[in-house]
């Protein structure tokens, strides 16, 4: 099953938080990359998971390319990768909405005519593994439910154990907990 992504080369329709377009689990997208000097286009898919488990986004593309997993609101880079052909990013997820997203990782392809340009992307998922932990999640209360990576991320910012569990809060946990795929 593939279908074709919806924004015409040279155009940044889909670019930006929440704009993604609907992509189902194992369905191949066909894509363009293309930057500018006055426009850098980052494709999103949004996908959808009912239960824990492991989140893979493949990107397939003659061109360097820079792939990520956010959170629905992209303020969280959950997976981060980058890379020639295929970069490949995974995340442990818990049930919710994310964000698949490829941008060319460098400037100036502007030729639309150009088939160099051109990508194909699969989002995979692999239920189980009882969730990732809260610790890569933002949420309301202060801490998280793994002890050590809260107290390194606590020691650092002591505002993640006393008010919320912020994008910051989170960040960090990805840098010194090792946590969030990759």
């Amino acid at each position: 099953d593939s279908a074709e992504e919806s924004e015409p080369c040279g155009e940044a329709n889909t670019n930006g938080c929440g704009a993604g377009e609907p992509l189902a689990f194992d369905q191949t997208v066909c894509g363009t990359l293309y930057a500018s000097i006055d426009l850098q286009n980052d494709d999103a898919f949004s996908v959808d998971v009912a239960e824990a488990g492991v989140i893979t986004f493949t990107v397939h593309s003659e061109l360097p390319c820079v792939t990520s997993i956010t959170d629905a609101a992209c303020t969280v880079a959950l997976a981060e990768g980058a890379g020639e052909c295929p970069s490949v990013v995974s995340v442990q997820v818990n049930p919710g909405s994310y964000q698949c997203r490829v941008a060319l990782n460098l400037f100036s392809v502007d030729d639309c005519a150009n088939d160099a340009n051109k990508y194909y992307a699969v989002a995979t998922f692999e239920p189980g593994g009882g969730g990732g932990s809260n610790c890569f999640e933002v949420h309301p209360e202060p801490g998280c439910d793994d002890p050590a990576c809260e107290t390194a991320v606590c020691e650092f910012n002591p505002l993640c154990c006393k008010v919320e569990w912020d994008a910051d809060c989170v960040a960090s946990a990805l840098d010194l907990c090792g946590g969030g795929g990759g």
